[in-house]
């Protein structure tokens, strides 16, 4: 269970002026991170997807003819089914943290780099971790110092959940590019 304390390293990252509030050794994110550690490659690409689709979601407006994210989604997709080569795809992610580069608004920055990461994490599953970490550093920039607890909160247990999900429904995704499937673990 997540108290005050549990935040107490985010609130000195953001007092230190650090771009990225979480990292590994977050104390909010353990029960996450234990999590994390005990999925599959194709489990955790399952996920990234679905989260990515999200924070997408999110930041759509602020692009309203630019869809280089979109692109880069439906080519990161196909890429995980095996129908493209990685080359088109990291090719489209780079583009997306590109983006991040485009804009002054420190949301969307992290935003944009949380997809980019959730993306990658089809080439190395450790780079879902990274989604985490410049989302929820959204959010915490969206709510501000004092009132960003409880959105972080229901944004972890979120992630839990839709992972959770996830591993349940992994089996029922026909098709994977095959070193996706070289990870048969769970």
């Amino acid at each position: 269970m997540m108290n005050s304390d549990s935040f107490s390293d985010v609130r000195i990252k953001i007092r230190n002026n650090n771009k990225i509030f979480f990292n590994q050794n977050s104390e909010c994110l353990k029960p996450l991170l234990n999590l994390i550690a005990s999925m599959n490659h194709r489990t955790m690409v399952l996920w990234a997807l679905k989260m990515v689709r999200e924070i997408h979601s999110s930041i759509r407006h602020y692009f309203d003819t630019d869809n280089r994210v979109g692109q880069a989604i439906i080519l990161c997709e196909k890429w995980a089914k095996g129908d493209i080569k990685m080359q088109l795809a990291k090719k489209a992610i780079l583009e997306v943290h590109h983006m991040a580069k485009e804009t002054d608004n420190l949301r969307v920055i992290t935003k944009l780099h949380a997809i980019g990461q959730g993306l990658s994490t089809i080439h190395v599953k450790t780079h879902a971790i990274g989604m985490v970490f410049y989302d929820l550093t959204s959010a915490v920039l969206e709510y501000g110092i004092d009132s960003f607890e409880e959105a972080v909160k229901n944004k972890i247990n979120e992630y839990i959940i839709t992972l959770k999900t996830c591993n349940q429904e992994i089996n029922k995704v026909i098709k994977w590019n095959s070193f996706l499937m070289k990870d048969m673990t769970n």
